[in-house]
């Protein structure tokens, strides 16, 4: 099995000390206490702004609402190019948010407004470091053969730079109710390859918090035989139990298809998961200038959010 763009698993047959090894999930993982969701006030920003405030909601977390001021934008010939125009329409910005956030405050859910000056991804992460935040959620207008987010290469840099796990919301995902939850699955998907066993305990306890089935996937080439399914699922299987998760709370499973991406997106389909759980690599900005990377025709093409976890 050849290393891909997915990195989400540990096939490594020693047992980190944070393993629990009583079959449940290690409570070592970083509580998600803080989230950030960005928006550029667009109709593409709803679904994610919906899907943070009901991560919010269901973690008991404070959530921050995110905007970029770029003066590029600005000076355009609606605003005159002048001092006056970028400060009215920064104002402008301010108040929208302000608003925004007004709309979602209630009493179970704490918010906050950011607004900065700058590029998006340099800002995105200097404010995910400065207000130490557990989850970045962001939107996508990407579609089927493109990897330009809504802000560019913004959603790029920032799920593979991020210190912290990053929610993308691809244009085909749509947000769930609370009722639905815990009958829809958190998808897991690996290619074996070595890195930290972070990534599936973090599936893993997202699957516990709201009650839903975890699903640990592979993909194999249509061709492939029966007998070259079982040593997958006995595989899937022993990561579980390394990383202190019993093996009867998950289904491993191999998904067939010739492309990895459609492979994962079909089976989440299928399956009608509520997210995707995946591991990625860092990576400079050049990454943009590749062709299609798997991680992104996954995110561009499926039906729920996807949650990457760099390292």
């Amino acid at each position: 099995m050849r290393p891909i763009d997915i990195l989400n698993s540990s096939s490594s047959r020693s047992k980190p000390n944070s393993f629990s090894g009583n079959g449940s999930v290690s409570l070592e993982l970083p509580a998600l206490k803080r989230i950030l969701v960005a928006t550029d006030f667009s109709i593409s920003s709803a679904v994610p702004l919906r899907i943070a405030t009901h991560f919010a909601c269901a973690l008991n977390a404070s959530l921050s609402v995110f905007h970029v001021f770029e003066y590029g934008d600005a000076a355009s010939p609606s605003t005159g190019g002048t001092v006056e125009g970028l400060e009215a329409l920064h104002e402008e910005m301010q108040r929208r948010l302000d608003q925004l956030v007004q709309s979602i405050c209630t009493g179970k859910i704490r918010a906050h407004a950011i607004l900065k000056d700058g590029l998006p991804a340099e800002s995105i992460l200097e404010v995910i470091k400065e207000g130490k935040f557990d989850l970045v959620v962001l939107g996508t207008k990407a579609s089927r053969g493109m990897e330009r987010f809504v802000f560019g290469s913004t959603a790029e840099a920032v799920l593979r730079q991020a210190p912290c796990p990053v929610l993308t919301v691809g244009p085909s995902a749509v947000p769930i109710g609370e009722s639905d939850q815990a009958q829809r699955p958190i998808v897991f998907a690996t290619d074996f390859h070595l890195a930290t066993s972070h990534v599936i305990r973090r599936a893993a306890s997202l699957s516990e918090l709201f009650g839903a089935p975890l699903h640990c996937i592979h993909v194999l080439p249509p061709s492939s035989s029966v007998s070259d399914e079982v040593p997958i699922v006995s595989d899937l299987q022993y990561i579980l139990r390394e990383n202190g998760v019993a093996v009867e709370r998950a289904i491993c499973s191999v998904a067939h298809n010739s492309k990895i991406p459609d492979g994962i997106v079909d089976y989440a389909r299928l399956h009608e998961a509520q997210m995707i759980v995946l591991g990625v690599r860092r990576a400079t900005m050049m990454v943009s200038h590749l062709p299609a990377h798997i991680t992104y025709r996954i995110i561009a093409e499926s039906p729920c959010a996807v949650l990457t976890v760099s390292m």
